[in-house]
């Protein structure tokens, strides 16, 4: 008999970070999208991940972007 999602569930999240990451991006890639546009976001993603830990890029806080772009488009 099959896993269930929630035991499927349980059973990834005793992987490591890392290995959960890869398998999120593999069960992404799995369903009926543009894989191609998804790959080249995916390698922009790790583009700038690596670009913020190099310190070539700065991030801003979340709350602080909401309040700006709140602030921006304020009627």
């Amino acid at each position: 008999m099959p896993m269930t999602r929630e035991q499927l569930f349980a059973e990834a999240m005793t992987l490591d970070v890392q290995e959960r990451g890869a398998l999120a991006e593999q069960l992404l890639m799995s369903l009926d999208r543009n894989s191609e546009v998804d790959a080249a976001w995916v390698e922009e993603c790790k583009r700038r991940i690596e670009a913020v830990d190099r310190g070539e890029l700065a991030t801003v806080p979340g709350d602080e972007v909401m309040r700006k772009l709140r602030a921006q488009f304020k009627r």
